[in-house]
């Protein structure tokens, strides 16, 4: 029977190396930016008066710049799954953990918590970026029916993608190779600069690190696609109902401090449950 010494080394020797989980990362970004670019030039090679921030055209370019690479990532985890004999769903982090439902909802909820503080380090950092001129195009032409398209999309899809990318493939395999703490750190950094600006990069640096956290200690991804969705879901909605219900530019004192209650509340419990847990699942996988 092996010890744990020889589990932990056979399941290093079984990972994929470093190099190669970063190189695949790099091949989805590619490809990814690569496939939108080219779509947005066969839809201007048909009509070159079309509108590219228009958001029927907009949004169906980037849900499919997002399968793109979903695929790259499903297709390189295949491959380590004919290698290593274990589940897409094990090897994302897919298993729900072993938590109550709403535990694991609450472990959402208090994202926005860790979101609004990091939120506060970026501006005090860079301060509030300005809307680029593509984007502010792009939200003043929304409808109310577009609106929910994009509202929908940027916290499902987007959330939901992301994760996977990151906490699920990323992280989980780096693990493997250099260790829990460097994992959660390269992962969050990662996750963090391809935000490109430098407030975004701050702010999703430090919940990419939150999540990771999360991961590691349940075990699963599940806790954080649900605060990826909550995040870009009220982000989102709120921003895109500035320009298409009106929305005043920031929230009102009675929403910022209800919110605020709750979230913050959910990340007291949040942090108990995790230093409660005694060993993270992610430890026990192949």
């Amino acid at each position: 029977m092996l010890s744990n010494n020889d589990n932990k080394m056979t399941n290093k020797l079984d990972s994929p190396k470093v190099w190669f989980i970063l190189l695949a990362i790099v091949i989805q970004f590619i490809l990814m930016q690569g496939s939108q670019i080219l779509l947005i030039e066969i839809i201007q090679l048909i009509n070159p008066n079309i509108d590219r921030m228009n958001p029927t055209v907009f949004i169906p370019i980037r849900v499919f710049g997002h399968i793109v690479g979903m695929l790259v990532i499903l297709l390189v985890a295949y491959l380590i799954s004919l290698k290593r004999r274990i589940s897409l769903g094990k090897q994302f982090g897919l298993q729900f953990p072993p938590l109550l439902k709403w535990q694991v909802f609450i472990l959402g909820i208090s994202s926005l918590a860790i979101a609004s503080l990091a939120g506060r380090i970026a501006q005090a950092m860079f301060g509030l970026p300005e809307i680029e001129q593509k984007t502010l195009s792009f939200l003043e032409q929304l409808s109310p029916l577009t609106m929910v398209v994009h509202v929908l999309i940027t916290a499902l899809f987007a959330g939901f993608f992301e994760e996977i990318t990151f906490r699920g493939f990323i992280q989980r395999h780096l693990s493997k190779r250099v260790g829990v703490i460097w994992a959660i750190l390269i992962s969050g950094l990662m996750f963090g600069l391809v935000h490109i600006a430098p407030y975004g990069i701050v702010l999703s640096t430090l919940m990419g690190i939150w999540f990771g956290i999360v991961v590691w200690r349940v075990g699963s991804i599940w806790p954080t696609i649900w605060g990826h969705i909550f995040i870009n879901g009220f982000n989102s909605f709120y921003m895109s109902g500035k320009y298409v219900l009106g929305f005043p530019e920031t929230p009102s004192l009675i929403l910022q401090w209800t919110l605020g209650v709750i979230s913050f509340s959910a990340l007291l419990y949040s942090i108990w449950l995790l230093w409660r847990t005694s060993l993270p699942l992610s430890e026990n996988t192949k």
